[in-house]
């Protein structure tokens, strides 16, 4: 259980990370007038970063639901 506990830390500690970058990132485009109809975002290099915000959230939602079927067996046995 200590392996999905650290899992778990390690996953929120991430979130955070996650968290303050778009913070950061909407405190610098405040005021900005944004395309409702732009490309994805690249990077400094002009190649698309390859993330989408849909497989990240599909992903999450899987793990979520491992553990919790996990967490829940292990309170059922």
């Amino acid at each position: 259980m200590s392996a999905i506990r650290s899992a778990l830390q390690n996953l929120n500690s991430i979130i955070g990370e996650l968290e303050h970058s778009v913070e950061t990132m909407e405190l610098a485009r405040k005021g900005e007038q944004r395309d409702m109809f732009a490309s994805s975002p690249s990077n400094e290099n002009g190649k698309s970063s390859g993330v989408s915000g849909e497989a990240i959230a599909k992903r999450l939602d899987s793990a979520i639901e491992k553990v919790e079927k996990l967490l829940g067996e292990e309170n059922a046995a």
